[in-house]
């Protein structure tokens, strides 16, 4: 915090102060001005080489710590580290802890059935709280290449322990990024290192100069790291020492387990300042030769009262010490020294930012190409609508050109819209004959059992045995028949049974409706109420009851309200390719030679011809129809909300219970 200590590196200069300090000490003929191996450090990568973590390595408990989250909040970031995990997806600097976090938010759905719930809220709170992180300088510690905190314990070539000095003139000012630095330095430290036992040499040593500034509005659980670290480190060989103007500086849990005291001259003008000296004192093993109170107050320039273990690790008696005149200059260095000193001390691997691919230029690649193929969407309907238009304008000049051959084509207008009107009433009635095949599959249906619901006596209610899970009311009175069923409706709205894998919303988003079907019968209105359900999961993706993957060959479409009541509606796809592997079937051509096109049916075509050894070209379309008829039986099923077994009645019976 403190640029005179980064003299460190270049040799002392002579004064008159320090000349007559040498002679004093009588170091005339032994003392040698020099400077000392050095490795400048800074986050900022001002004053020295780059110091970065990535975001893999904080990890998320640390992140937590850093930001302030909630448990609520940490859990989803131990969600979102996960599910990076999985994707194979490289967490490295902020910018994909970002990306990762947004789409996380953005496919919630996706992986709320496997990891649990993630709400679009904490996530925002995530995000708000990286703000201050980033501000303070973020952006520069998380990244790559990542310290090595080996490269911390180096020796010089000439067999010198390293000086690493860590520039914190601008880092102390951001709180948020200074504790987050220092909480992932002393975890690496505990991770990196093994117990080591009873060492002679620390392989490393912590200087923390004006420690005050550490522990001034320090969070709680940065304070609690630093107890620990002072506490256990030295069984991994590093030792830690804090230099401050008073002991008062330094919280008495951390402050008691410092063994090695060195404490220059205290000043006191004021009762405060008087009890700091007393303090100080009172903190040394006393010497009976001197009074250390009287002798902290009278030390000189070059003077100290120090204490240390012995041998065996008992706290020797405060002693009065001359301090060796230093040997290096204590100044701020020149910026060539400095820049000199970083050009030869082999750390130049950490100069320059490395991006390397990771989530945000994946997750951003994935995004690109969503909206490449949103965009060429975009473009195939904008060409629709060009063509649409241009068949209008095309279909003007050809009217214009009608006008003007007047009775010729007033003539053919009025042909034309014979056949058309002729064309709509076959289509007409080719639709209601559909509509009343469906109604009549769906009315064929049998109930299965009644039940009653109070108030609603006059209407008659039972299931229907149909793969869809169907309740059929039948009353003389419409306006009650009516009431019975807004209740049913209102009710299966909002009813979950997770046992039978109905839940009315996930995530804010609804899933429960009803498709009703209403019909007069033998003078009575009759309602069939099919329930129905949008749920997806991870293995249904395009819906728990609708057509299963393996039926997606004949049918996967979502059912309409024709197909609900019992009659297919197919992909027009199905015409040809049915003709073409009637053919197949007839000629018995392997299913391996199957063409692309058709390779979607191999499976079902060898099942067809296991259950039909007497198919030839005579029965093969009579054949084929039947068990595309089978498929869509198996379709509503799939679409059923409760089967019918033992499970989806039991289950279908809960709910008819809650209606009552």
């Amino acid at each position: 915090m403190k640029g005179d200590v980064a003299g460190i590196c270049a040799p002392g200069q002579s004064s008159e102060g320090m000349e007559k300090r040498i002679d004093r000490f009588g170091l005339r003929g032994s003392f040698a001005y020099k400077g000392y191996p050095t490795t400048f450090w800074d986050i900022y990568q001002t004053g020295g080489h780059a110091v970065r973590a990535t975001v893999s390595d904080m990890g998320p408990e640390l992140l937590s710590r850093i930001l302030s989250l909630t448990p609520a909040q940490e859990g989803i970031l131990h969600i979102m580290f996960r599910i990076a995990d999985d994707k194979g997806l490289l967490l490295i600097d902020l910018k994909d802890l970002r990306a990762m976090l947004t789409y996380v938010n953005e496919h919630r759905s996706e992986y709320m059935m496997t990891y649990g719930n993630i709400t679009s809220q904490s996530v925002a709170a995530i995000l708000r709280a990286l703000l201050p992180l980033e501000q303070q300088g973020g952006e520069l510690f998380f990244g790559e290449p990542a310290l090595d905190i080996r490269d911390w314990m180096r020796t010089a070539a000439d067999g010198r322990g390293m000086i690493n000095v860590l520039d914190c003139v601008k880092l102390v000012q951001n709180p948020t990024l200074y504790a987050g630095f220092l909480l992932w330095m002393l975890s690496e430290l505990f991770e990196s290192l093994p117990e080591a036992g009873d060492m002679d040499k620390p392989k490393l040593v912590f200087f923390f100069d004006e420690a005050h500034m550490l522990f001034r509005d320090a969070p709680a659980v940065l304070l609690q790291k630093i107890e620990q670290t002072v506490k256990l480190i030295r069984s991994r060989g590093v030792g830690v020492y804090f230099v401050t103007q008073s002991p008062g500086d330094i919280p008495d849990t951390v402050l008691a387990q410092l063994s090695n005291r060195v404490q220059h001259a205290l000043r006191a003008y004021t009762p405060a300042e008087l009890k700091a000296v007393r303090v100080a004192a009172q903190a040394f093993r006393a010497n009976p030769d001197f009074q250390a109170e009287d002798a902290i107050m009278e030390l000189g320039v070059g003077e100290a009262l120090t204490s240390f273990l012995d041998e065996k690790g008992v706290p020797a008696m405060v002693e009065r010490t001359k301090i060796i005149c230093p040997q290096s200059l204590m100044s701020v260095p020149e910026p060539m020294v400095r820049a000199k000193v970083m050009m030869h001390d082999g750390m130049e691997k950490y100069d320059d930012f490395v991006d390397n691919v990771s989530a945000y230029e994946v997750l951003t690649e994935e995004a690109e190409k969503a909206e490449a193929a949103k965009q060429e969407e975009a473009d195939r309907k904008a060409r629709e609508k060009a063509e649409v238009e241009a068949e209008k304008q095309r279909l003007k000049e050809e009217e214009a050109n009608k006008k003007r051959q007047q009775k010729l084509a007033d003539e053919e207008r009025k042909r034309q819209q014979k056949l058309e009107d002729e064309a709509r009433r076959r289509q007409q009635k080719l639709e209601d004959e559909e509509r009343r095949k469906a109604e009549r599959q769906m009315e064929k249906a049998e109930a299965e059992f009644s039940f009653d619901v109070p108030g609603f006596e006059d209407v008659d209610c039972c299931v229907v045995k149909y793969p869809m899970t169907v309740l059929r009311l039948n009353s003389q009175k419409k306006d009650h028949l009516c009431d019975l069923a807004g209740k049913i409706l209102a009710k299966w709205r909002t009813y979950s049974d997770p046992a039978a894998t109905v839940f009315a919303e996930t995530d804010g988003e609804p899933h429960n409706t009803i498709t009703p079907i209403a019909r007069m019968r033998d003078g009575r209105f009759q309602l069939d109420l099919v329930l129905r359900n949008n749920i997806t999961t991870p293995e249904h993706p395009l819906g728990v009851y609708h057509p299963h993957a393996k039926l997606h060959h004949i049918k996967k479409e979502n059912i309409g309200l024709i197909e609900v009541m019992g009659l297919a509606v197919l992909p027009s796809r199905l015409k040809q390719e049915l003709f073409d592997l009637a053919d197949l079937l007839t000629a018995h051509v392997p299913t391996a030679d199957y063409p692309e096109a058709l390779q979607k049916h191999a499976a079902w075509a060898e099942e067809i011809l296991a259950r039909h050894p007497e198919l030839n070209a005579d029965t093969v379309h009579l054949i084929l129809q039947d068990e595309v008829g089978h498929v869509f039986a198996e379709v509503l099923t799939d679409a059923g909300v409760y089967k019918l077994d033992e499970a989806g009645r039991a289950g279908f019976v809960r709910f008819l219970e809650s209606v009552k």
